[in-house]
């Protein structure tokens, strides 16, 4: 039989009752960590544990009360923003986000069972559970920056203008009057480099020529940087239109 370990609440600042406690597999080899330090792990920004043991997030739904505070007070910001910052991530193929189960109960069976593993709990979970390691939370609140709001439809509109400036329309296309739309699948880091090349999305003009020219439209194209706070790279699906 396991020892219980000894709970320490973290409170929300607001004062609410709500509470989280964090808890960790039993051989995981820290028994405490900042604020920073968690949300890195939970943002899948730290991979290994100091003993080199894969690190394993387990995440509660955006609805749960304990996700609700745990976001809050780990990430610094709402469970919903981090749900929309793994969107995009999912969507540029840059990551995906750690497993989220349905329950207090469920987090405990996967933490008890997974070597590496680390999730958080309501506290009233955390009394008297059993075959975990409680984790010490030092500091509140993380900030986090790369989760500052990106208005895409903004930094799009500043994207395409530039792309405008570097547009033209192919000789090999003016032979036939090709003609054609195609969408341009950009990944740019914070300076407005490209993190990744260029490439189409869907089916392109249907005219080899032109697509080959906006994959090189995009690549020529010196960007503008992202808004100060937005952390890259971020990806985004440009429109571009050929005609003679």
């Amino acid at each position: 039989m396991f020892a219980v370990g000894v709970a320490l609440y973290v409170q929300l600042a607001s004062g609410s009752a709500d509470a989280f406690v964090i808890v960790a597999h039993r051989d995981v080899p820290v028994s405490s960590l900042s604020a920073e330090q968690a949300s890195k792990i939970f943002l899948r920004r730290q991979s290994a544990w100091p003993d080199k043991t894969a690190v394993v997030a387990v995440d509660q739904p955006a609805a749960s009360s304990a996700r609700q505070a745990f976001s809050q007070q780990v990430h610094g910001r709402s469970a919903q923003a981090i749900d929309a910052y793994w969107q995009q991530q999912v969507f540029g193929a840059r990551g995906v986000p750690p497993v989220v189960v349905a329950s207090d109960a469920a987090v405990l069976s996967e933490v008890r069972q997974t070597k590496g593993a680390i999730g958080y709990v309501s506290a009233a979970a955390a009394q008297g559970a059993l075959g975990v390691k409680i984790i010490h939370l030092d500091s509140v609140v993380a900030t986090s920056p790369s989760l500052v709001a990106f208005n895409e439809a903004t930094y799009k509109e500043a994207a395409l203008a530039a792309m405008a400036k570097n547009k033209v329309y192919p000789r090999k296309a003016a032979v036939i009057g090709a003609a054609g739309k195609c969408l341009v699948v950009v990944s740019v880091k914070e300076t407005g480099a490209l993190a990744a090349k260029p490439r189409l999305f869907g089916k392109g003009t249907g005219h080899g020529v032109l697509d080959e020219e906006c994959v090189a439209l995009a690549e020529r194209t010196p960007f503008p940087p992202l808004p100060a706070g937005v952390a890259g790279p971020v990806v985004v699906r440009l429109p571009v239109e050929f005609s003679p």
